[in-house]
């Protein structure tokens, strides 16, 4: 007798362990489930994101793209009004160079009289090309 209740004493161990084995390992599938969802619903959300982002690129280069021409033409054009207005600005500034140094070299008596007769402005004409390539050494005394 005794032998038969420790046998049906390991018996009802043995259904209950393996019952707790099974409900463990259906909570562990369940878990894994979950989690797998889980991944795929932030891999969605990621794609979406990405594609998104691509989309917004997509945009924001075409907008460059688009306003490239403009905005060289507004460049092109600035460029060409400072290049035109080079000359006259180097011009100013030599002849304020000069009218500096007439007053530093303290000679105002000849200088002075021609300035008069100019009416106060300097007649600098610009080197041509030819005269430049005739006087290739010549140089001039007036700080930049």
């Amino acid at each position: 007798m005794d032998k038969k209740r420790q046998e049906k004493i390991t018996e009802a161990k043995s259904k209950d362990r393996s019952q707790m084995d099974e409900e463990k390992t259906e909570m562990i599938r369940s878990y894994i489930q979950e989690v797998v969802q889980y991944i795929k619903r932030l891999e969605d959300a990621q794609t979406k994101r990405q594609e998104k982002l691509v989309e917004k690129h997509k945009e924001i280069r075409q907008q460059i793209l688009d306003e490239k021409p403009k905005l060289q033409a507004e460049l092109d054009q600035e460029y060409q009004d400072k290049f035109k207005r080079l000359p006259l600005e180097i011009l100013e500034f030599v002849q304020e160079a000069m009218k500096g140094k007439i007053s530093e070299d303290g000679d105002h008596s000849s200088t002075s009289s021609s300035l008069a007769s100019d009416g106060g402005k300097l007649n600098h004409k610009p080197l041509q090309n030819e005269e430049l390539e005739d006087n290739p050494g010549k140089v001039f005394d007036t700080p930049l």
